[in-house]
């Protein structure tokens, strides 16, 4: 499964939260073109006050150090993607097992 954040300026803006079958993600995503100013990365140790901004900024207000804990044991191995843009993640993408 495949589950996308985006942060958005606006608190009325709801989180964009989309399933997908994982053997469509590895086909569709590994093209993906982005803008040379936006970095695409994975989840790097140190990203976690970052990651927490970014969720909480998409209004996941409740999301804070254990709720992280617990999507890092769940993601899969380097299955944790950032949109980042002048040093700013804008966007994650997390391949989990259930």
């Amino acid at each position: 499964m495949c589950i996308f954040n985006l942060s958005m300026p606006s608190k009325s803006y709801k989180q964009l939260h989309m399933v997908w079958p994982a053997k469509k993600t590895q086909r569709r995503f590994l093209n993906w073109q982005l803008p040379p100013e936006y970095k695409l990365r994975t989840y790097l140790e140190g990203d976690n006050d970052k990651y927490l901004m970014l969720m909480q900024e998409a209004g996941f207000q409740n999301w804070n150090s254990e709720t992280l804990a617990e999507v890092l044991k769940k993601a899969l191995p380097e299955g944790i993607f950032f949109v980042e843009y002048q040093a700013r993640l804008i966007l994650s993408l997390i391949h989990i097992s259930e």
